[in-house]
């Protein structure tokens, strides 16, 4: 999947992880953000292959609210 994953005015240093839904979560980061700032990315994720969660993918936050 091609996504624009996109952080406004977040309220800490963050950053996201956009992964297949089945999947572990990565060491690897798609966005990095700062606090009050409104940050874009192009993002390439594959979706998960299987399962109840076939086609889905999963966003973590390492921190704050966005």
């Amino acid at each position: 999947m091609i996504a624009n994953v996109t952080a406004v005015s977040g309220s800490a240093f963050t950053y996201f992880t956009v992964y297949p839904a089945n999947a572990s979560l990565p060491t690897a980061s798609d966005l990095n953000a700062t606090p009050g700032q409104n940050v874009a990315n192009l993002d390439i994720v594959q979706l998960a292959g299987s399962g109840a969660n076939a086609g889905a993918v999963d966003v973590y936050n390492n921190q704050g609210s966005i």
